[in-house]
């Protein structure tokens, strides 16, 4: 059995840290897997908690969720599911292109927004864009695909942008008047944008001009936040759902129409169905006081063509939070949370449910992973049974780290065991015992009763892993004492004595043990050294006795795992090698012959292979399996031959009795089960990219050639690339008869000047080819003013950023504004190898306050930013004497807090008793800080305090002035 290290650090103790996640079948998988497919999961444990968004792409092919932990796409017809690593910590939106291209994120990573495109058919990032909100709470777009509406918030303050999709550059920044921006939606002909949320405890409806970024309407204020909103098909009506509130309005004249009645106490989403005949919405009502949740989830539909009525469909969860009708009106699609046990302490695993509609009878129901990103737990690698009918996998939601075991024919959960933050696991050969290592501690389990038969304490910092001996008597368990220094240890499973202490490196780390197949030697490995200059250690030790039988001079520089052949005569050993230089790391792989203590081949890995962290052998022994970074490879275990390899990183590996399933650990935490595929090869004739060079942002066409015709079921071949995803590029596959296939390579993430390698790769054949990518021009992708707004006189700066760095010279960026009272530079340098650039700018004082449009232009690329004058406001009022008696005059003086501007400034007055009058105004000449005005006092009875105020914008000052009777 064997364990992952740091990657980075190449130390720490192994645990496998994952969201809280469950895993229910997925009733829309089938098949087995092809040997030329992607793994695929026929069941899964996902690590996408509280589903806060769902989307269908536009043909159907495709349903997206989006939630804390990450992003899956599902196929519809497979069910076979892709995980996209978003940066986003919280996805909050998830939104397929007119085209179904690109699939738009939005979300946050706790400190700043997150807003991403996404290439569907590749699943590689295209763009990552700077978005000026902190959450994102939703995203849109035009229905021509032209546009793309990002509502979210930035402290107390709402956020709107829209960017264009041709220059993935902003368009606008508008100025809505919600604090939170919670759903968006356009018009069928593109032209306006809707916009719905909260203004406080308040919400409305606000429409805007595409074309222009002005707003066009709003809907009267009402008194609670809007949650959701929806345009019909035709463009007609508009629904709006917020608290309990279900609202019909009639676009073409602006009227409400109707409230749609809902059983929900909370809406959280509301969608129309292709036709516009049906209203969907999602909602969350509270349970009986007496029940020990908090809330359940509701969804319901509403026929607009028969009346306002309502389906409700009961579903058995605190909330549902997102919904979306299939293009084809026939299901609808629900994202929620399934947490039971802890609602208050936030455990919210996701729940991803589709039915049929309008029936709302359930087709599939998907329950997602995850603790709502806060709760992160360990669980072991997995363990199939050895009659391989159940695997140990991770504990369900809630359980803080327990394992469970879980049937391997559907995926369905069996029961859970064990102590909290289990790090290793071990099935006895008989069937009869289970271990497991938490902590320090090992735990042996009755397999029939999951009672726990005998805890030993091993006192030491941690185990990384552990193995039982194949007759059951004897536990190995490796690890770290408090000093980092690593060990291994052999127990009695009858009694829990230490029977033997093994001390193999003496140094660092030990990563795995493991017990030969007949129980006589057991392997220990790990690495000797600090990260960057360590050596890897695998030896052989005698069971009984304890003692070194030899050490293996691996070629590792950190060694992360091993396994014996049935047999025990081979050795399979994982890890990788740290160049001291680079900072870099290359994937290890090697066999070796037990009896001889040679090493029979260091095994040839897939392209770009940074680390191998587990490695598996088949039953029969004919085959080895390696989990990579970027793939899973397969090797002749007699030879080391490699075989081929299949487009999934994973981390853990494990291979049923019958040598017919596959369970893996992939890289965002999942645990997935598929039928074991055959690799099919094809021998590469050719490959090459023509043109040979091209800019960044344009396609070249990248042709491949295998020897003979592709069977029926087409010739997969992948593409990988020495930029990107750990190598991994795309599958391309030439159709069934035909020996080669052209593709577009991508080039828009690369905006500097570099060579791409690239290699095309079938099994142990491939064909590498260069191509370079030469820099665009750099593009100004925003000018911004911080702050937006100041006092006319003051000086102030601004930030332009460009798209690219500049290379290879230094550039001047021109600069200019549209009023004289800004000053600027006429060009503001900006250095090779920076984005960025400061803009000083200069401001004279103004009468009014004044909008100025300050524009930077670099080549044919312009943006610009308004920076907003204001008048100096008043700083202090005067009145000298400030005692009078009734009927006398005094003299008032206004300051300002800087000059006047060239028409001078206006400061408003007003007294607060008849018994002193005030000129409405006063004016502060240009150029000057003071103002003049004359009081005036009636006769008064008895003594009488009166307050004058000055006002300028929103700053006000005031003075008090005593009159006496005279």
């Amino acid at each position: 059995m064997e364990r992952r290290t740091d990657r980075a650090a190449g130390q720490r103790n192994c645990r496998i840290q994952i969201r809280l996640a469950i895993g229910v079948l997925f009733a829309l998988l089938s098949g087995i897997v092809s040997a030329q497919q992607h793994l695929t999961a026929n069941w899964l444990f996902s690590s996408v908690g509280a589903c806060e968004s769902v989307a269908y792409s536009p043909d159907g092919t495709f349903l997206a969720v989006g939630g804390y932990g990450g992003i899956h796409v599902y196929s519809v017809s497979s069910g076979v599911v892709r995980a996209f690593a978003t940066h986003a910590y919280e996805v909050k939106s998830v939104v397929f292109s007119p085209d179904g291209a690109t699939l738009a994120v939005g979300g946050t990573d706790g400190a700043f927004g997150t807003l991403e495109l996404w290439n569907v058919a590749t699943g590689m990032l295209s763009a990552s864009l700077p978005t000026a909100a902190t959450k994102v709470y939703t995203c849109a777009f035009s229905r021509d695909g032209k546009d793309l509406g990002v509502g979210g918030s930035q402290a107390t303050q709402g956020t709107l942008e829209l960017w264009s999709m041709a220059t993935r550059t902003m368009a606008f920044s508008l100025s809505t008047t919600l604090t939170t921006v919670q759903s968006l939606t356009f018009t069928p002909d593109s032209k306006v944008l809707a916009d719905g949320g909260a203004i406080g405890q308040a919400g409305t409806v606000e429409f805007w001009n595409v074309a222009t970024g002005k707003p066009e309407a709003s809907f009267p204020r009402m008194s609670y936040p809007i949650a959701s909103i929806a345009i019909s098909p035709d463009g007609t009506q508009l629904v709006s759902g917020g608290a309990s509130q279900i609202c019909l309005w009639d676009l073409v004249t602006g009227a409400f129409k109707s409230t749609i009645n809902t059983s929900a106490q909370s809406i959280t989403s509301v969608a129309f169905s292709p036709d516009g005949q049906t209203v969907a919405d999602t909602g969350n009502s509270s349970y009986p006081t007496n029940h020990y949740n908090l809330w359940y989830g509701l969804v319901e539909t509403s026929n607009l063509s028969n009346g306002v009525g309502v389906s409700t469909g009961y579903r058995s969860s605190p909330e549902q939070l997102s919904i979306a009708f299939s293009p084809d009106g026939t299901h609808l699609a629900t994202g929620g949370t399934v947490s039971e046990n802890f609602p208050v302490l936030g455990f919210s695993s996701g729940s991803l449910t589709v039915w049929t509609s309008p029936g709302l009878s359930m087709t599939a129901d998907l329950v997602t992973g995850g603790g709502g990103g806060y709760y992160p737990t360990s669980f072991p690698p997995p363990v199939f049974s050895p009659d391989g009918r159940s695997i140990i996998g991770g504990g369900t939601t809630g359980t803080a780290g327990l394992s469970s075991v879980w049937r391997t024919v559907d995926g369905a959960w069996l029961s859970e065991f064990g102590s909290t933050g289990a790090t290793a696991c071990a099935y006895a050969k008989d069937g009869r015992t289970i271990a497991i290592a938490t902590g320090s501690t090992l735990q042996l389990y009755d397999a029939a009763t999951m009672t726990m038969a005998l805890s030993i304490p091993t006192n030491w910092g941690w185990i990384t892993w552990i193995s039982l001996s194949p007759d059951g008597t004897k536990i190995a368990a490796a690890g770290g004492q408090n000093n980092l220094a690593g060990i291994a240890g052999i127990w009695s499973t009858s009694t829990g004595q230490l029977l033997n202490i093994l001390d193999p490196v003496g140094g660092s780390m030990v990563s795995a043990v493991v017990f030969s197949p007949n129980g006589a030697l057991v392997a220990t490995c790990g690495q000797l050294g600090p990260v960057y200059t360590s050596t890897g250690v695998i030896q052989l030790w005698d069971s009984d006795r304890g003692n070194l039988i030899s050490t293996l001079p691996t070629a590792e520089g950190s060694t992360m795992a091993i396994a014996f052949s049935p047999d025990g005569k081979a050795l399979a050993a994982a890890g990788l090698l740290y160049n001291s230089f680079t900072f870099l790391s290359a994937g290890v792989l090697e066999l070796w012959n037990v009896p001889s203590k040679k090493r029979i081949a260091a095994l040839q890995l897939p392209p770009y292979t940074s680390a191998v962290t587990s490695v598996v052998f088949t039953p029969n022994g004919k085959t080895v399996l390696a989990a990579t970074n970027s793939s899973i490879a397969t090797y002749n275990a007699m030879n080391g031959a490699f075989l081929g390899y299949f487009s999934n990183g994973a981390d853990f590996l494990a291979v049923s009795p019958d040598g017919s399933l596959l369970a893996y650990e992939t890289y965002d935490d999942e645990l997935d089960v598929c039928s074991l595929p055959a690799v099919v090869s094809f021998p590469i004739s050719g490959f090459a990219v023509y043109p040979t060079a091209v800019q960044a942002g344009d396609s070249p066409t990248a042709t491949v050639t295998i020897s003979s015709p592709a069977p029926k079921s087409g010739a997969k071949i992948d593409i990988y690339s020495d930029f990107g995803n750990g190598g991994f590029l795309m599958p391309v596959t030439i159709p069934a008869g035909s020996r080669s296939v052209s593709f577009a390579v991508p080039t828009n993430s690369y905006e500097i000047q570099s060579t791409l390698n690239l290699t095309a790769s079938s099994g142990p054949y491939s064909k590498s080819a260069a191509l370079t990518v030469l820099p665009l021009p750099p593009a100004i992708q925003s000018v911004t003013m911080n702050p937006a707004s100041v006092v006319g006189g003051q000086l102030t700066y601004g930030l332009i950023t460009l798209a690219s760095p500049v290379l290879p010279n230094d550039l001047s960026i021109a600069t200019s504004a549209d009023n004289r009272a800004v000053n600027l530079a006429p060009a503001s340098m900006i250095f090779q190898g920076q984005t960025t650039t400061n803009l000083l700018v200069w401001t004279d004082p103004v009468s009014d306050t004044t909008p100025v449009t300050i524009t930077a232009k670099l080549g044919t690329s312009t943006q610009s930013a308004i920076l907003t004058l204001t008048p100096a406001p008043v700083s202090q009022v005067a009145v000298n004497p400030s005692t009078i008696r009734g009927g006398s005059s005094a003299k008032g003086t206004v300051t300002l807090s800087s000059k006047a501007g060239p028409k001078g400034n206006i400061v408003f007055l007003k007294s607060s008793s008849p018994a002193v009058s005030v000129p409405s105004k006063v004016t502060v000449p240009a150029g000057t800080t003071r103002g003049t005005f004359a009081l005036k006092s009636v006769n008064v009875s008895a003594q009488t305090s009166v307050t004058i105020t000055a006002t300028t914008g929103s700053t006000s000052v005031s003075v008090s002035v005593t009159v006496n009777p005279k």
